[in-house]
């Protein structure tokens, strides 16, 4: 399971705002954080949340790199980044959905068993 820190991090890195062993700009990791309150809503909205908002709850593993992308995403106009990292961002934002739907959304079982004919 991921903490909020790890997927704010990775968030950063892809803006190009975070290198491993240096601490992220206070305005940076503050935005992040807001971004990640405004992902964490639209998935909820989408019903494709499993885990609680709360800063200290764990993120599943599965979830949080694309959590880290749809942040970055939310944030690049506000933080900023190269052209070649937006462009990045934003190809990389709908596999971001479909990967946390796949991890969200169960496997249909049927109930019955099939019939032979």
């Amino acid at each position: 399971m991921a903490t909020m820190a790890t997927v704010r991090n990775t968030a950063a890195g892809l803006l190009g705002k975070h290198r491993l062993g240096q601490a992220i700009n206070n305005d940076i990791k503050d935005r992040l954080d807001q971004a990640y309150l405004e992902v964490y809503a639209d998935l909820k909205n989408m019903r494709l949340t499993i885990w609680s908002s709360a800063a200290n709850t764990p993120i599943p593993d599965a979830a949080s790199p694309h959590v880290s992308v749809l942040m970055a995403f939310n944030a690049m106009s506000d933080i900023g980044c190269s052209d070649v990292r937006a462009a990045r961002i934003i190809s990389k934002r709908s596999v971001a959905y479909t990967k946390i739907k796949d991890f969200a959304t169960p496997d249909y079982e049927s109930l019955s068993e099939p019939e032979n004919f």
